[in-house]
């Protein structure tokens, strides 16, 4: 079965979505259309850290694998994304 997922660039849906703005979780969010509780199931983080993160909170070295689980991306399209200043290293 082909990849679903769009390779990351200027014109994948969430760079478009942080060029206007948007907060880095929230612009992936957005891109898998998964609430809170469907998040915390598939990545295995806390709904509680989430939400934090949905805040515009910075994301643990160790979190990015799981977020790309619950996103549908690859760590290396996540990393690619994220500010540097919102990476925290473990």
């Amino acid at each position: 079965m082909p990849s679903r997922r769009q390779p990351y660039d200027a014109a994948h849906p969430v760079a478009v979505a942080l060029c206007c703005g948007a907060r880095w979780f929230c612009a992936w969010d957005m891109h898998v259309g998964r609430n809170l509780g469907r998040m915390a199931t598939i990545s295995g983080i806390d709904a509680r850290r989430l939400s934090d993160l949905s805040q515009n909170g910075a994301v643990r070295r160790s979190e990015i694998i799981p977020l790309a689980r619950a996103f549908d991306a690859d760590p290396s399209d996540l990393l690619a994304s994220l500010p540097a200043h919102l990476l925290l290293e473990d």
